[in-house]
This record gives structure tokens, sequence and C-alpha cells, in this order.
């Protein structure tokens, strides 16, 4: 039976590593990645800058899918590649410091095409250069970045999207460096950062003006993620002596965190955290050497690539990319089966896929027992947009569609939408959730 057991183990790993799908690549040692919201099909990819080969890295675009790749800019190490939230042709890249090539933010505004330096008033060195990079998505002209390098770095601000920036925070400890950075999903005045030589989470609830200790501290951070619900943040750090793999979670605002590090390698840096709310299930992805796939935070399990060391993963839709000696995607099913033969203890909304979306996006949501449900979409004046749901369902898990140019895949009465917040709302029986959607054209 053990034996069995084993084989069917084995079996099942083979297969699902096979289902990864080699894009190319394979001369570069990738460190970032984007994919286009508007156009799935438009990938970026940067890389990074060996010095032992005397090969600068690039950016990459590929405008199917992965199946050839043009060259935009040779001559750069990439820290990371950043798509405005409502122009896809508009594009940020952070370069950071190495021998062979200079450091500093560029900006496109044609798709990759040119590209033109986007840093002034960023202190950049030698020896400092920018790392993480964030956008605002309610408030695009809002662009935060830091640096880091051997003595420390610093946060910076930019209120006109990044034609010009400003430092915050210098008496802080984020003058230890600044190595990754996220804005709260439903609070803009919220951002917090992670530095690198203090290993310290920071926060500010003033658009980053001051900031404060949160009391949380680990080694080098290097990844804030939050999770399906703003309560939940995830913290990817190096390994150390009192923390041998670099996976933190918290599930109330930083109050009290854990290190569940079950079926991970001793000795694992966490170099970046994407997090899928998947039907009744939260799936957490890290790249920690290779990359790792929790449902739950239960023990982890790795799902990938076999003998490619991973730098960095993106997750965009239901694909999860990952880079290395190369870039591979993986296509996720879904982990929980959509028919009435489930069982489903509670009533649940769930966060729509896409979001932001252009122009349709998949409203999921399911109850435990026969009931009335009605689910409707709003502006922000309240005014009803569409109704996609207004009838009697059995119990079960079910998905509706609605499309900006159209309300719901059957047919609702919303007419063309401009760009915004919506909300969305379902009543079933006394259940009763609204969440919020982005639509950006």
């Amino acid at each position: 039976m053990r034996k069995f057991f084993y084989c069917v183990l084995f079996l099942y790993s083979s297969i699902f590593a096979q289902e990864w799908k080699y894009l190319g690549l394979s001369s570069e040692g990738i460190t970032a990645i984007a994919v286009d919201w508007s156009h799935e099909n438009v990938i970026y990819a940067g890389s990074g800058s060996n010095f032992s080969s005397g090969k600068a890295g690039g950016i990459f675009k590929s405008t199917n899918s992965g199946t050839t790749w043009d060259t935009l800019i040779r001559g750069v190490t990439v820290r990371q590649i950043v798509i405005h939230p409502t122009d896809s042709k508009i594009l940020f890249a952070t370069l950071g410091i190495n021998s062979l090539t200079i450091a500093g933010i560029i900006k496109s505004t044609d798709g990759g095409l040119n590209w033109f330096k986007s840093d002034s008033g960023v202190q950049i060195s030698w020896e400092l250069g920018p790392g993480p990079l964030v956008i605002d998505k309610k408030y695009p002209e809002l662009i935060y970045t830091g640096t880091g390098g051997p003595f420390g770095g610093r946060f910076y601000k930019s209120t006109n999207a990044g034609l010009s920036w400003k430092s915050f925070g210098d008496t802080t400890h984020l003058r230890d460096g600044v190595s990754a950075l996220a804005i709260h999903p439903d609070s803009s005045n919220i951002i917090y950062a992670g530095t690198a030589y203090s290993g310290n989470l920071l926060r500010s609830i003033d658009y980053g003006v001051t900031w404060s200790l949160t009391g949380f501290a680990a080694g080098i951070i290097y990844s804030i993620q939050f999770g399906s619900k703003s309560s939940t943040i995830y913290v990817g750090s190096s390994a150390n002596n009192g923390f041998p793999v670099g996976i933190f979670r918290t599930t109330d605002s930083g109050v009290n965190w854990s290190n569940p590090k079950s079926g991970l390698p001793d000795r694992a840096s966490i170099a970046r955290i994407q997090v899928l709310n998947d039907n009744a299930d939260e799936r957490v992805f890290i790249a920690g050497g290779g990359v790792y796939e929790s449902i739950q935070f239960q023990t982890w399990r790795k799902i990938g690539i076999e003998k490619v060391s991973i730098r960095t993963i993106t997750l965009s839709r239901r694909k999860l990319y990952a880079g290395g000696e190369g870039l591979y995607m993986l296509d996720i099913p879904t982990s929980v089966l959509k028919d009435n033969s489930t069982v489903l203890r509670d009533f649940n909304l769930y966060n729509n896929f896409p979001n932001p979306f252009n122009p349709t996006t998949t409203i999921q949501y399911q109850i435990p027992e026969d009931a009335n449900v009605v689910v409707k979409v709003y502006n922000l004046l309240g005014s009803e947009v569409a109704t996609l749901v207004n009838e009697i369902k059995p119990a079960g898990y079910y998905e509706v569609k609605f499309s900006a140019k159209g309300g719901s895949a059957s047919g609702g009465d919303a007419s063309s939408l401009p760009s915004g917040l919506y909300l969305y709302k379902i009543n079933a029986g006394t259940f009763s959730e609204t969440r919020k959607m982005l639509l950006m054209k």
C-alpha cells in the first residue's frame, strides 16, 4: 500500500510539473515579469546582468503569449516592470545597481518601443539604485519607489506620474534601504514598506509622508502581498538564524504573525508572493528557489520547475508565470468542483476575476441552501447598473459574467460604462455582502 501511495504521489507530481509551458528566453536570467491586463497575450520580461559573463540584462516583449520575443532595450539590470493600471501602453521599469549598467527608473508611453528617464529627484549612484515600484490603482498619478544599496536607501513618492520624486520618511528605519512596497487595497493612504538591513515592516497612514514601525522584523523583506481579505498580509524575506524559512502571515492586520513553513526546505528565502482567491480557497504561490503552493496556508507543495532556480513569479488571471533561466507559464486549475454535489457550509461572495477588468469579469458566489438570490451592480453614486441574478437557486456554487458593454452574459441592462470603481452586491436569504471591482479601459 505504501509503495502504491508513493507511486501515485510521484506520478501526480510529475504530471503537475509537466504542465509548465516553456516560453523562451533561456539565455536570460529573468528577474521581472509583467502581463498586459488588457491583452493577455502581451508579456514583458526583464533580466539581470551577469558580472562573471560580462552580459548585461534587458527588457523583452512578446505579443503572442511567449512564442516569439522582441528585445526592447539592452544594457540594463531590471528589478521590476510595472504596467500602468489604466493605460497599458505606459510602463515603468526600475533598474538596479550593477557594475555593468546604470541604475534608475525608466518609463515608456508606447508599449516599450521607446524609453526615457523618469527619476528626477531620486538619489542614484553606483551604490544606490531603485528596486520596488508601486502605482496607486485608484489615483494612478501617485507612484512610490524605494532605493537600496550597501549603505542603505530611501523612500520616494511622485504625485505627477513619475515626472519628479520627493523623499519622505528619512528619519525612520526606511534609511536602511527600501526592498518592498505595497498599497492597502481598500485604503490608498495606507502603505507598507519592507527594509533591507533591519528587516523591519513599516506602515504609513498618510500616503507615505510619515512612517511607524509595525513590530514585525525578519530578514531582508523582499515581498509584501495582501490576501483576499485586506486584514491578511503575507511577507517574504531572506532566511536567517532566527527564521530559516522566510514566509510570514498575519490575518489581523499585523497584530499577530505566524511562520508556517511546513513543506518548505530550510534556508529558503522567499523572493516573491502571489495570492489567488480561488472559490472557497485562498491559494498562495511563492518563489523561493523553486515554486511552491499552499491552499488555505496549509502544508506547502512544490509545483515547479525541476532543475530551474526561480527568481520571480507573477500571477495574471489564472496563469502563473515564473522566471529564472528562462520564462515559464502554468495554467492554474480550479480547486473547487463547480457542481451542486460539493458540500457547502457558508454563504460566500468572492472577489471578481479579473480585477481590474476590461470589459468582462466573472463574479462567483456560493449558497449552502436553497435561496432567492439577487446579484446587482451599482456605481459609486448608488445607482443600479445591472441585475445579474434574480431567481431562486438551489444550494451550490455559481458564477456569472458581467460585461461593461452589456451587463451579464445572459443579458443585462448596462450600457457601455466609463472606467471607474463599481460595487457588486449579493442578497441571498438573510445573507448580504458587497464587494468592489475596478473597470479600466
